[in-house]
């Protein structure tokens, strides 16, 4: 069963000195501006499709840098800015997918950790404007979130989750996991939202979905890229998104959050799936 929600408040700063990358073994990863600030702790097992994509640095431990979603026993979906690597097959040299995680600093009995075999971003997937920022990697192993069905635009509420900055100011990560749940914009406001920021042009109208927290004091911003958006249905888990992009600096006062939307993607999905799993 699906715990029940517990609101548990954690740290809320205003967005200043954000940094979009990390320094891991001599080598800058970029991994976007995404953080939730102002969310809550979610409850051990609430997110049970939530995983943690995490590097091995040069010091024998490892860093998070992105969220993700389980699809299928081997398959996890992500977002394709989370690898530097500009290649459709991405190299996935000491990235390991962490699932089962709730609290880094104390790991559970469920807790799983694998080395990533391979990763496969979306083939018209754009470094520059982070057009189609999708892909997939996979792993040897925990329940699976369900693709959406038909192909909808999606409204209502929805929840994300994920370990990115909870403290802008400070750079505060957490060890718990965090959740926050926003508003799904129609995307005539997401347009306008952005026009203001000059950002409008880079919206890709029927491949993303945008959305808003309830106050300008939450939002998810490093490290929350390629976690998912979505709603439950009885204790099944819908994915409706993959967090891609927001304003820089993090949490600018009226800024959306710009999903990757599912629907439009599950078609590839499911054939990478089915082609690289017999490999």
């Amino acid at each position: 069963m699906k715990p029940s929600i517990r609101n548990s408040p954690i740290l809320i700063d205003s967005a200043e000195d954000s940094q979009s990358g990390a320094q891991i073994d001599g080598a800058r990863l970029w991994v976007g501006d995404l953080r939730i600030v102002g969310g809550y702790n979610a409850t051990p097992g609430e997110f049970p499709h939530m995983i943690s994509i995490q590097q091995a640095n040069n010091k024998n431990s490892k860093v998070h840098i992105c969220g993700g979603s389980i699809v299928s026993e081997i398959w996890v979906l992500t977002a394709a800015h989370c690898f530097m690597e500009s290649e459709y097959l991405i190299q996935t040299r000491k990235i390991f997918v962490i699932a089962g995680a709730w609290d880094f600093s104390e790991p559970s009995q469920y807790q799983q950790e694998v080395l990533v075999d391979k990763g496969i971003r979306y083939p018209l997937y754009r470094n520059k404007t982070l057009s189609h920022d999708i892909a997939l990697v996979w792993n040897e192993w925990v329940k699976i979130v369900i693709l959406p069905d038909r192909d909808t635009p999606p409204k209502g509420n929805a929840v994300l989750s994920g370990w990115g900055l909870i403290n802008v100011k400070e750079q505060v990560y957490p060890n718990i996991l965090q959740r926050l749940y926003m508003r799904i914009l129609t995307m005539k406001e997401c347009y306008t939202t952005l026009m203001p920021f000059k950002r409008h042009d880079e919206l890709h109208l029927e491949m993303n979905i945008c959305t808003k927290s309830y106050t300008d004091r939450q939002y998810g911003c490093t490290a929350d890229s390629g976690g998912p958006l979505g709603t439950w249905d009885g204790d099944n888990f819908i994915q409706l998104g993959v967090f891609s992009w927001t304003m820089y600096p993090c949490g600018r006062r009226g800024s959306p959050g710009i999903f990757v939307r599912v629907s439009k993607y599950v078609v590839w999905i499911r054939r990478v799936i089915a082609t690289y799993t017999k490999i």
